[in-house]
Order: C-alpha cells, then sequence, then structure tokens
C-alpha cells in the first residue's frame, strides 16, 4: 500500500471515529474486534480498496457516495446483508438508462470489490469455504 493509500485509510477512519457518537464508536470497535486477526486483515484490505476507489469516484461525481461511505461501514461492522443491499442499490439496476450509463461504469471497480468481499463473507459463513 502506497503512503498516500495510507493517509487515505487513516483520513477514512478518523472521519468515522469523530462523525459518530461514542456508542456507535464502540460497536464499531466490538464487532471489529470480535472477529479473528485474519478476517480483520481481509476487512481491512477490503476496506483499504474501497475508500481508494471511493476516493476515485469522489474526482468525478459526489453521486452515491454516501452509500459508498455506509458499505464500507458495513464492512467494519461485518454486516454482510447491508453490504448486499447497498451493492444493489449501487448496480443502478432499474434506473434511468442515461443515470445508469453514467454512474455504473464509475462504480464498476467498487461494486465488484464488494461483492467479492461479501461472497468471499457468505462463503466463509456457510462452510463452503475452506479457513485461510
Amino acid at each position: 500500500m502506497t503512503e498516500d493509500n495510507k493517509s487515505r485509510v487513516k483520513e477514512m477512519l478518523q472521519k468515522l471515529e469523530e462523525s459518530y457518537p461514542e456508542y456507535l464508536r464502540q460497536k464499531f470497535l466490538a464487532s471489529w474486534f470480535s472477529v479473528d486477526r485474519n478476517e480483520r486483515k481481509r476487512r481491512l484490505n477490503v476496506i483499504t480498496s474501497l475508500i481508494v476507489e471511493l476516493e476515485r469516484i469522489k474526482k468525478e461525481s459526489i453521486f452515491s457516495t454516501g452509500l459508498g461511505e455506509q458499505c464500507v461501514e458495513a464492512i467494519i461492522m461485518g454486516s454482510w446483508d447491508e453490504v448486499e443491499d447497498i451493492i444493489s442499490l449501487l448496480s443502478f439496476k432499474g434506473e434511468d438508462e442515461a443515470l445508469r450509463a453514467r454512474y455504473e461504469p464509475l462504480w464498476k471497480d467498487f461494486v465488484s470489490t464488494a461483492t467479492a468481499a461479501a461472497a468471499w463473507a457468505r462463503a466463509q459463513a456457510n462452510g463452503t469455504l475452506a479457513k485461510s
């Protein structure tokens, strides 16, 4: 991870810390530390990728970036149902064709990364994926 990316991740985590009431910060921490170290590392890698991608998206548009931030938060919490719900919104399926043509390509890598993370978590939870 480059120093610039590390800085972005640190900035996003600080933003999360500053923008949430104490009880939610405690909920984030409890959720984060309730999983084993390998899972935290895996989530951190996904979160880092998504934050970098989100910053790229913000350079072009702020449309739906709140959903992107919610997706990152859901991954921190391990709320995979919420991640999948957000992914479905960010796929822009069923939206106006012009809107879809504009934003679907912009969000493609973010959605792909989040989808892979959610699928991996589901497979792990269902016992269909060996522990790494």
